[in-house]
């Protein structure tokens, strides 16, 4: 698993709970996902940046028939490499959690973890306000 920040702070905490983390600004991502997969790119990415770069970017990371998942709400409609799409054969769909329930139970599994007090990963957030604000930060 690679993680995709441009915020030195999340990009800081995602090294230190473990994980690979690079700055794409910093990093040029579609070469990385190619050399750590031997030309083949990633089977799954997950787009939650909402952003332009990174709606650019996730059609370059997925391999031939691979799965895009959009979690991000995007402020405006972005430009997305169809023809990639077509080419590519390329699966997209989106995720959105509205249940309480299925906040509950992921911040649960994290009780006790490595991550210790403090590191919030899931916060409940009422559409309208999600919506209104058009950005939520970790």
């Amino acid at each position: 698993m690679l993680l995709s920040e441009i915020n030195p702070f999340r990009l800081q905490l995602a090294r230190d709970l473990g994980l690979e983390a690079v700055n794409p600004k910093e990093t040029g991502l579609a070469d990385l996902v190619a050399e750590q997969t031997g030309g083949a790119d990633a089977d799954v990415i997950f787009e939650v940046s909402g952003s332009q770069a990174g709606a650019e970017v996730m059609t370059q990371l997925a391999r031939t028939r691979g799965r895009i998942v959009i979690v991000a709400i995007f402020a405006e409609p972005p430009k997305i490499d169809l023809f990639r799409f077509f080419w590519r054969e390329l699966r997209l769909c989106g995720a959105l959690t509205t249940a309480e329930s299925e906040w509950n139970r992921p911040t649960g599994e994290l009780e006790g973890s490595a991550s210790g007090p403090g590191v919030h990963f899931w916060t409940p957030v009422g559409l309208q306000r999600l919506l209104s604000q058009q950005e939520v930060v970790l």
